[in-house]
Formats: C-alpha cells, structure tokens, sequence
C-alpha cells in the first residue's frame, strides 16, 4: 500500500484562518511540512491528510469545494472528512478502498455539525513531473446561516522523490 511519513502532529499547531477578509466560523489548522516519498511516481495516487476543521460556531456548516491553491504537478481528485479519533496525518502512497474509509468513518466532504471538528483528507494525483509535488495550501468553500464564506489553509506541502 506504501509508508506513511508523518510531519507534524496537531499538538504542534495552531489553529487559524488564513489570507480572508472574513472567513467565518470555520477554522483550520496552520502549519507547514516537507515529505519526502522516494517512491512518488508520476500519474500516481497520494493521500494527504493535515487539516483539522474546527466549526466554531452554533450553526451547521455545510462544504461545498475544496481545491488546491497553486497546485503543480498535482491535481485534487476527492475531499473527504472524518472524525478526529481517526486522525490521518501525513501522507500515504496510494488511496484506501472505500470500505476501509468508511471503517474509519470517513465520508466524502459535507456537513460539520456545530461547534464540532473533522479531519480533512484529499486524495491527490500526480502529474508528468517524477521529481516534486507541491501545494501552498487548501481552499475550502461553505455555507453557514445563508451566507458563502471561503477559507485558504496556510499549510503548504513540498514531495520529493530524491532526498
């Protein structure tokens, strides 16, 4: 299936919202790593998990995007979410089957009940470029009480195939 390699924990960081005039009740871990996967192939499938969305409001939130902000050599192919007792930190070579997501009790991306948290998980692929993969970070969409607000992460991700 692969390795994992992990960066940082959430203990390690702080939570924050980045680069909006006003983001909303959603809130999102701040942080930045550097993996290195020896095995990255092109037109290979990556997990990544490093977000923790915290709702800190009275309200439902509902997802309705997740994209890549400055993505290269990586595109985002699906966005789930999940509890935080099935924490998903780091990065994984290869994608779990459905069942083994749903074991866990990951879901594709929706709803986040109110003042309540959930582990973000993307599933990435790769482009032509067999040497390195990055991110600056994740823009997530939603809807509170009627209103649209956006938030971008600040956690940037850099994959090396050579260390």
């Amino acid at each position: 299936m692969g390795v994992v390699l992990t960066g940082l924990v959430a203990a390690g960081c702080t939570v924050a919202t980045l680069g909006d005039a006003d983001p909303g009740p959603l809130a999102v871990t701040e942080g930045s790593g550097e993996w290195c996967l020896p095995d990255f192939e092109t037109a290979g499938d990556v997990v990544h998990g490093s977000e923790v969305l915290y709702n800190e409001s009275d309200a439902v939130l509902q997802i309705t995007d997740v994209s890549l902000v400055d993505a290269r050599n990586l595109e985002i192919k699906g966005s789930y979410q999940g509890p935080l007792r099935n924490l998903l930190v780091g990065t994984l070579l290869g994608w779990p089957s459905a069942e083994r997501l749903q074991k866990r009790g990951f879901e594709p991306v929706g709803r986040i009940d109110p003042n309540s948290q959930a582990n973000l998980v993307v599933l990435l692929r790769s482009g032509d470029d067999a040497d390195s993969a990055d991110i600056s970070g994740v823009r997530i969409e939603y809807e509170a009480d009627g209103e649209t607000f956006w938030v971008t992460t600040g956690y940037s991700v850099i994959w090396r195939k050579r260390c």
